[in-house]
């Protein structure tokens, strides 16, 4: 189980604390309850794959730019290993997410600065 509470750097440091779920080895969600913010961490099994997910959520009360009405709206930031139930240690998967991590190298950012404006 992940340690309760978490600290994530999202604008400076914010501590986010656990918040009670039905299903605490499957689901693990936590709040940083000022802004709203949640960060949830999913293991989900199936007969042949593992899938595993980590979500980080902002929400945001922005005016909609047709209406004039202000409504809340949220982004996420999603990183997902799927992979089958044997032959990937969890040494390969972290080398798979290094590499691509070396492809959006937070420290030009240039390559992910691409994706996000819409290239492919």
């Amino acid at each position: 189980m992940l340690p309760d509470p978490m600290t994530i750097n999202y604008f400076g440091d914010k501590v986010f604390a656990r918040q009670g779920t039905s299903n605490p080895e499957v689901l693990g969600r936590f709040l940083y309850a000022p802004d709203n913010i949640e960060l949830t961490v999913r293991q989900n099994k199936t007969a042949a794959r593992f899938r595993r997910e980590m979500r980080f959520t902002v929400p945001k009360i922005v005016e909609d730019p047709i209406s004039g009405v202000s409504k809340e709206v949220s982004a996420s930031c999603i990183l997902a290993f799927d992979e089958p139930r044997f032959g990937f240690s969890d040494a390969d998967l972290l080398n798979l997410w290094s590499g691509l991590l070396g492809f959006t190298n937070p420290s030009d950012g240039e390559k992910l600065k691409r994706v996000i404006a819409g290239e492919n």
